[in-house]
C-alpha cells in the first residue's frame, strides 16, 4: 500500500495535466466524447479504491489498472496529438469513434465492478506467495522429461524441414539490425505457409519453442532461487540474469516474450524480495523501457524527421491496445452467418482445429476488409470487445470479465503453489490473462486458454508428486 500512495501521491498532478490536455488539443468535430475517457479512469480507480482498496494487493488487479491506463489514457491521448494516426487508414477509424469511446468505458466501468463485487479479491489479499522454508525448489524429474521429449520434437521438426528456423531469432536482432533483415525473415515464413506439410510441421516448430521459452527459464529460477545454493546477492543476480535471458531467443511473438520476462521478473522480485523492495521501482522503469523498444521495433517504427514522434508510434500503440480506432472499425462487421462464424472464431483459436474444419468464415477476414479496403491482408486483430459486442449485444463485456475471472482464479493457485517452477507458470498465467483482453481478440484468447492447459497438468504434476513424494 505504501508504493501504491506513493504512485498516487507523484502521479495525480501527471494526470490532472493528462486530463487537461485532452480538452484543450482534441479535436471535437472528429470526436466530442473523447475528454471523458480520462474521467472514467478516475471515477473507476476511485471507486474501487474507496470500496475495495485491499484489492491492489493483487498481481491482477494491478496489471489491469496499468494495462488499462495504456489503452483508455495514454493511447488515446498520443492517438490525438499525432492528429489522428493508426493503421486504419479507411474512414472507418473515425466513423464509429464516439461509439467506440462509449463501448470502452462501459467495458472498464463493468471491470471496476467486477473488482468491487469479486470475492476472490478478499480470498487473494489475504494470501501471499510461499516464500518461507517449506516451499520447495526442487523440481520433479517428470518436468525435465517433458522438456526432453518437447526439445527432441523440435529437433525432428528442423530435420524434416530446416527452413522452419527461419522462425526464431536473438534479441540483438530486434534491437540493433536493420528491418531489411527483419523483412527477409517474414518472406521466408510466409514461404512455409504455401506448403500444406511445411505449415504443419511450423506450426509445431512453434507449438515447441513456446513452450521451451517458459520451461526453461522456469527451471533455472527454481534451481538459482534455492535458498541453500544461491542466497542472498548470488541467487537474486543468477535470477535476473535468467529473467533477461528470457528475452535471448524470440519468435515473431514477442509478447509471449515479454510475458515470459514478466512473469519471472515477478517470481524473482517475490523470492528475494526483503532486497528487491528497495530497487523495484527503478527496475520497473527499465523493465517499461525495454518493452516499449521490443515491442515498438517489430513494427518497424518510423521515426525519421519527417514525421512526429506521436505520429510515429500512435499507429504502434493504438494496434497493440485494441484502441479507439480498431474499436470504431469494429462496428462495421458485417456479417452473413454470424452463428457460423462464431463457430469459425472458435475453431481459429484452438490448435490445429483448422486443419479438420475448413471452410467456416471468420471475424478477422471480415474486419480486415474493412481496415484495408481490400481482402488478402489479416495482420489487424479483432478487438474482444468487439466481438462481444456483435455476439452478445448489450452483453458485450462478459468475454472480457470471464478472462479477468480466470485471472483471479489462477492468481489463487500462484498464492497456493509450493515450487517456485509453479509460481512462475501461474505468474505467466495471471499476467496474460490480466493484460489480454486489452490486447487479444476473441480467437487469440481461445488459443491461449488452450495452451495453458498443459501448463496446468505440468503444475499439478510437479506440485502432487512433490507432496506424495
Amino acid at each position: 500500500m505504501d508504493l501504491l500512495k506513493k504512485i498516487l501521491l507523484l502521479g495525480s498532478p501527471l494526470y490532472f495535466l493528462i486530463t487537461v490536455a485532452f480538452f484543450l488539443v482534441n479535436d471535437y468535430s472528429v470526436s466530442p466524447c473523447l475528454p471523458i475517457l480520462p474521467l472514467v479512469y478516475a471515477v473507476v480507480f476511485a471507486l474501487v479504491y474507496t470500496y475495495r482498496k485491499e484489492s491492489f494487493k493483487s498481481f491482477s488487479v494491478s496489471f489491469i489498472f496499468a494495462i488499462w491506463f495504456l489503452r483508455i489514457v495514454l493511447v488515446p491521448l498520443i492517438y490525438v496529438v499525432s492528429g489522428y494516426v493508426s493503421h486504419i487508414k479507411v474512414d472507418a477509424s473515425f466513423e464509429f469513434l464516439n461509439n467506440a469511446i462509449l463501448l470502452i468505458c462501459y467495458e472498464f466501468v463493468c471491470v471496476g465492478f467486477l473488482i468491487i463485487l469479486d470475492k476472490k479479491i478478499d480470498l487473494i489479499a489475504q494470501k501471499k506467495v510461499c516464500l518461507d522454508s517449506n516451499c520447495g525448489y526442487e523440481i520433479n524429474k517428470v518436468i525435465y522429461g517433458v522438456i526432453f521429449v518437447i526439445l527432441s520434437v523440435s529437433v525432428i521438426c528442423v530435420k524434416f524441414d530446416q527452413s522452419v528456423l527461419a522462425a526464431l531469432s536473438t534479441v540483438f536482432d530486434k534491437l540493433f539490425f536493420d528491418s531489411s533483415a527483419n523483412v527477409e525473415r517474414r518472406r521466408e515464413i510466409l514461404y512455409l505457409y504455401d506448403y500444406a506439410s511445411s505449415r504443419m510441421i511450423y506450426s509445431v516448430f512453434m507449438q515447441t519453442i513456446y513452450y521451451l521459452q517458459i520451461l526453461i527459464p522456469a527451471c533455472l529460477l527454481s534451481l538459482f532461487a534455492s535458498r541453500k545454493k544461491y542466497g542472498g546477492q548470488k541467487g537474486l543476480l543468477l535470477c535476473f540474469i535468467v529473467v533477461v535471458g528470457s528475452l535471448a531467443i524470440t519468435t515473431d511473438n514477442n509478447i509471449d516474450s515479454v510475458y515470459i520476462m514478466i512473469a519471472t521478473g515477478v517470481v524473482t522480485l517475490l523470492a528475494y524480495w526483503q532486497i528487491t523492495k528497495r530497487y523495484i521501482v527503478p527496475v520497473g522503469v527499465s523493465g517499461i523501457i525495454l518493452i516499449f523498444v521490443f515491442l515498438v521495433k517489430k513494427s518497424e517504427t518510423d521515426f525519421s524527421t519527417e514525421t512526429s514522434f506521436f505520429s510515429s508510434i500512435s499507429p504502434t500503440f493504438c494496434a497493440y491496445f485494441s484502441s479507439l480506432p480498431n474499436i470504431s472499425a469494429g462496428f462495421l462487421i458485417s456479417y452473413e452467418d454470424k452463428f457460423n462464424t462464431f463457430i469459425g472464431d472458435i475453431i481459429a483459436g484452438v490448435p490445429y482445429m483448422m486443419a479438420f474444419f475448413k471452410g467456416f468464415p471468420k471475424s478477422v477476414t471480415l474486419y480486415n476488409e474493412i481496415v484495408h479496403g481490400y481482402t488478402g491482408e489479416v495482420n489487424q486483430i479483432v478487438p474482444l470487445i468487439i466481438s462481444g459486442f456483435h455476439y452478445l449485444g448489450v452483453f458485450a463485456p462478459l468475454f472480457t470479465l470471464l478472462v479477468y475471472e480466470i485471472a483471479f482464479k489462477m492468481e489463487l493457485s500462484l498464492m497456493k503453489a509450493k515450487t517456485i517452477f509453479n509460481q512462475v507458470l501461474f505468474a505467466l498465467i495471471v499476467v496474460n490473462l490480466s493484460t489480454g483482453p486489452c490486447i487479444f481478440g476473441f480467437s487469440n484468447t481461445i488459443k491461449r486458454l488452450c495452451l495453458f492447459l498443459p501448463l496446468l497438468v505440468l503444475a499439478y504434476v510437479n506440485e502432487h508428486v512433490r507432496l506424495n513424494k
